[in-house]
């Protein structure tokens, strides 16, 4: 899909200042707040309609989040659910892309994805209940443009492997763009058509995939939705009530395994790649005192949200 060129406002008409002027005044004021998990609550006034919370993990990493998108008709579902992609490169791990985090700054910000090298590649984020998804929106890098030349698929069922043993790709197509992204952003993509599913997955055909921040819009009358915390590095020393070796190194795979059981609900759920060990635990309120640093690991934590 290549971008459509905007109007050209003529910017001498008053009517025009006072429709803009309008727009602008009409945007909500909306606090947000700073959060540490063991206490300290500071409050600060945003000028847009976002609402952001900031998770901070003692020793681990920061996570800053968009909690509700409001505004508007529509709001983000994607916010800290289970992602996968294809590697890691340069610290760019998956789940930076849904952190809530729109610094386009790679370094500096420390939350954009980037994938390895190489064709095809690609990005997918499981939003665990299905959507009826209208558009996409996606904060690039401000350098090193690597979003370019990509399509967009939402699928009822699990997609992976990318593309499947047959080559091909599993879904509906969202949007396709040709060409470079512009920097920064926020860029917003509309769906060819309004398209529901369960898994969002961004496919290039070659080269890295680098994501600063990737928004699932959906009607804000969509269902409550469920989001994660996510920490790489950390175990919890609870004991699961359900654990298994999952059939591929994937964290969508590790998430359904522990929701298709009957046992109980798993908030809790951690995942060794190398091993595949998949660990599912029932637990309101994960302390710190539980969750200990483990190289391989990764510990997600399951929150609702509106």
């Amino acid at each position: 899909m290549s971008a459509t060129t905007p109007k050209v406002l003529n910017m001498r008409s008053s009517a025009t200042l006072y429709f803009l002027k309008q727009l602008m005044d009409s945007l909500p004021r909306i606090t947000y707040r700073i959060e540490r998990r063991a206490g300290q609550n500071i409050s600060q006034q945003s000028q847009h309609g976002l609402s952001k919370k900031f998770t901070l993990c003692d020793g681990g990493i920061l996570y800053s989040s968009i909690h509700e998108i409001e505004g508007g008709d529509y709001k983000n579902v994607a916010l800290r659910k289970p992602t996968e992609q294809k590697g890691v490169d340069f610290g760019g791990y998956p789940e930076k892309a849904v952190d809530g985090n729109r610094n386009p700054d790679f370094y500096g910000g420390d939350s954009c994805s980037h994938t390895t090298s190489g064709g095809p590649t690609w990005w997918i984020v499981d939003l665990l209940s299905l959507h009826r998804i209208h558009s996409i929106v996606i904060m690039n890098r401000n350098t090193q443009i690597k979003l370019k030349d990509f399509s967009v698929y939402v699928s009822e069922y699990n997609p992976l492997p990318i593309p499947n043993q047959d080559g091909k790709l599993i879904g509906q197509r969202c949007f396709s763009y040709a060409g470079k992204v512009a920097p920064n952003g926020p860029h917003s993509f509309p769906c060819e058509t309004v398209t529901a599913g369960r898994y969002v997955y961004v496919f290039k055909h070659s080269q890295w995939l680098a994501i600063c921040e990737f928004e699932v819009m959906v009607a804000s009358n969509d269902p409550k939705y469920v989001s994660f915390d996510i920490w790489v590095g950390r175990k919890s020393s609870l004991s699961p009530f359900y654990s298994t070796v999952i059939d591929a190194p994937s964290r969508l795979n590790c998430v359904m395994a522990c929701w298709s059981r009957n046992e109980g609900v798993a908030t809790v759920i951690q995942f060794e790649q190398s091993t595949m060990r998949c660990e599912c635990i029932q637990k309101s309120g994960l302390e710190s005192s539980t969750v200990n640093m483990e190289t391989g690991w990764i510990l997600m934590e399951a929150s609702n949200n509106n």
